[in-house]
């Protein structure tokens, strides 16, 4: 089988490992041999990490359904293009790539915008699963993407297609989110995590926040960005593995309505479980984290969205109405 460029495939072979499992194909370099081969043929591709390499077709085990990927792309004229179409369709997504071009326009020069980084501290994120199994098992990606999609409308990322984090430990409280259908109340856990790179999905909303296109023509996605800034949301490509989780809280969670935004009431217990199989980063950065935790634990916090004119503004925390920086 061949590939188009733009096409995301999943590797084989000696790129199968998570930190490289999805990629985009950049370039087709070669053509296949006299026989018909495929597998001589060679291609260029840049993994979610923003490596490229040089692979062969034999290399690539098969092409899967992706959202719109241009490597290096003009990202803010696709994410303007979604909207166009989306008087018929109410959700449009795409993928984030690496570095983002964005076009000004009254004959400024292009700006870009570096999303994907290198992992530099120790993120937060709440997660329903037993200790024992993310300390082992660590964070991975729920379905088969290059990279973390992002919702037009709703502005913000998939869940499934990364693994989400917050900068801030008590908007980290807010994963996951809970089945409503089901329960009000819940007991999960709060981890405290070190992936080797993150996308940093609030940088990207707080530059479309700006975009003179938004605020003139869909005011409601708009106000869904300004909302979502505040949670200093980040997410890491494939897997973050069980070595890279310093640790946990148990966390005890009680929500306000039927929707996130409503917000919720929750309390981070006061003792730390350190992770046994922590390694690198995830170790040495744990005590300044955990140091970060101690005038958050052991009593109750409250977040909800704050609106004004029915659309949201920022977020109450503990109270004091917090706006995107």
């Amino acid at each position: 089988m061949s590939y188009k460029p733009n096409s995301v495939v999943q590797m084989s072979g000696a790129f199968s490992s998570v930190k490289w499992q999805y990629a985009a194909v950049i370039e087709v370099l070669t053509k296949g041999d006299m026989r018909g081969s495929e597998g001589d043929v060679l291609y260029k591709i840049q993994f979610s990490t923003g490596e490229v390499r040089t692979v062969k077709g034999s290399e690539i085990l098969k092409q899967v359904v992706a959202p719109p990927f241009v490597p290096g792309g003009e990202w803010q004229d696709q994410y303007a293009s979604a909207f166009d179409k989306s008087k018929s369709q109410s959700e449009i997504h795409l993928t984030i790539p690496p570095v983002i071009t964005f076009h000004l326009g009254d004959g400024k020069s292009p700006k870009e915008l570096t999303v994907l980084e290198k992992g530099k501290d120790i993120f937060f994120r709440g997660e329903d699963r037993n200790p024992s199994v993310v300390f082992r098992d660590g964070f991975t990606t729920r379905s088969e993407v290059y990279g973390p999609v992002f919702k037009t409308m709703q502005g913000d990322v998939r869940a499934e297609s990364g693994t989400c984090a917050s900068r801030d430990p008590l908007f980290g409280c807010l994963f996951p989110l809970i089945d409503f259908t089901k329960k009000h109340h819940d007991e999960v856990f709060l981890y405290l995590l070190y992936p080797e790179y993150i996308y940093s999905v609030d940088k990207l909303q707080r530059e479309l926040i700006q975009r003179p296109y938004l605020q003139r023509n869909k005011p409601d996605a708009h106000a869904s960005l300004v909302s979502n800034a505040v949670a200093q949301e980040v997410m890491a490509p494939g897997k973050v593995s069980g070595q890279s989780v310093a640790g946990c809280y148990a966390l005890t969670r009680d929500w306000n309505g039927a929707t996130y935004d409503k917000g919720l009431t929750f309390t981070i217990s006061g003792e730390f479980l350190p992770n046994p199989n922590a390694v690198g980063q995830a170790r040495i950065l744990r005590d300044a984290a955990v140091a970060k935790m101690v005038p958050l634990v052991g009593h109750p916090h409250e977040l909800k969205a704050v609106e004004e004119g029915g659309r949201p503004v920022g977020w109450s925390v503990d109270a004091k109405t917090v706006k995107p920086s």
